[in-house]
């Protein structure tokens, strides 16, 4: 079980932090093994890589909270929950799909409402 997610820059600064609800000790050593943390390391890696083309620095710091929706998908409370490259990336582009008809949606409602306002 993971209890805290953090992406560090080669500088020391925080780039991704998050925190799990903690469980008992007894809870913990059923699910403890260090290869399986370098696995999921390892997945959520290659799914930025395939979203952002070549994951770098600079998207996580401008596209953080798609950094955060990638991770809620394969780690729920802290156990991995989705192990499919495949379904991850077509979840994000939904969600992206999604993002992208409310600004329409939005940018329509001001210009109604703007264009009443004259």
């Amino acid at each position: 079980m993971i209890h805290f997610v953090l992406l560090i820059s080669r500088q020391g600064k925080v780039r991704l932090t998050k925190w799990y609800s903690p469980y008992s000790q007894k809870e913990r050593t059923k699910e403890d093994n260090e290869l399986e943390v370098l696995e999921i390391i390892h997945h959520f890696v290659e799914i930025l890589d395939r979203y952002f083309g070549s994951v770098c620095e600079l998207d996580l710091i401008f596209n953080f909270h798609k950094a955060y929706y990638i991770l809620d998908e394969i780690l729920i409370a802290g156990e991995l929950q989705e192990t499919s490259k495949k379904t991850v990336a077509r979840l994000i582009a939904a969600q992206d799909s999604l993002v992208e008809t409310a600004k329409e949606e939005a940018g329509s409602i001001s210009n109604i409402i703007a264009q009443a306002t004259k």
